[in-house]
Formats: structure tokens, C-alpha cells, sequence
């Protein structure tokens, strides 16, 4: 059974995720937005939710759309500087990282103090994207 949009605006993962998009982007009125994981999958972009004023990266260990620049994100500081990014998110990411604590701490080297983060995943999913789905 398919759900239905309104189940999904219920969903508490659903609103915060809009919230964050709706109310914390928003919020900077300046400054640099880096999406890890941007390279479009089904077509799924979310670059036009970061507001023009703010400078956007897309950000992808494999070339495609919607990436500007190819890398890892176990080694964010080889390709930003140290506290040059004011907010970093993900979507559906942290499932492909090998080390996702590494990531973590290589985020933080390259936020801004006060800087804003959102990662989302999901609990249970079938394989994709193998072999880095874990």
C-alpha cells in the first residue's frame, strides 16, 4: 500500500526535514550551504531550496548532476577551508559512508562556529548502491 502525501506530512522525520528547508535556511542571510551526497538520484535535486543570496555546493564522491565538486567525505578539508562553511546537510548519506564518524569530525573542521547541520537516513532500506551500502 502506497502512502499518501498526507500520511507523509504527518511523519515526524517529513516535518523536521521541512522545517529545516522552510525555517534554518531561511535563517542565514549570508553565507556557504554544502550538500554532501548531491549527485541527483531519481531526479531528486534540493540545490532550488537553498535560497539565492546563499552560495550552494553540491558535493559527491561520483561525478553527475548537480555536483560541483567530486570528493570524500572522510577528507572535507582537502576541498574547503577550515571554518568556511555555515551549514552542511545530507540526505540519505550517512548509510555510504565507511567511516561515518570521520565524516563527522571532518565536517565540524570546516563549519563555521555556530554553523548548522542535517543529516538524514533511513532505519531499513534494500541494498543500493552496493558495495558502499551499509
Amino acid at each position: 500500500m502506497e502512502e499518501s502525501q498526507d500520511s507523509l506530512a504527518h511523519d515526524p522525520s517529513h516535518i523536521l526535514i521541512d522545517r529545516f528547508f522552510r525555517e534554518m535556511v531561511p535563517a542565514l542571510t549570508s553565507g556557504h550551504v554544502v550538500e554532501i551526497g548531491s549527485r541527483t538520484r531519481s531526479d531528486i535535486s534540493r540545490r532550488d531550496l537553498i535560497l539565492p543570496h546563499l552560495k550552494y555546493t553540491g558535493f559527491d564522491i561520483i561525478e553527475g548532476n548537480n555536483v560541483d565538486i567530486v570528493g570524500d567525505a572522510h577528507r572535507l578539508p582537502k576541498y574547503f577551508k577550515k571554518r568556511s562553511v555555515d551549514m552542511i546537510y545530507s540526505m540519505s548519506v550517512f548509510e555510504h559512508l565507511a567511516m561515518p564518524w570521520k565524516a563527522v569530525i571532518e565536517m565540524n573542521k570546516v563549519m563555521k562556529k555556530n554553523g548548522i547541520m542535517m543529516h538524514t537516513s533511513h532505519q531499513t532500506w534494500p541494498l543500493h548502491e552496493l558495495s558502499w551500502d551499509y
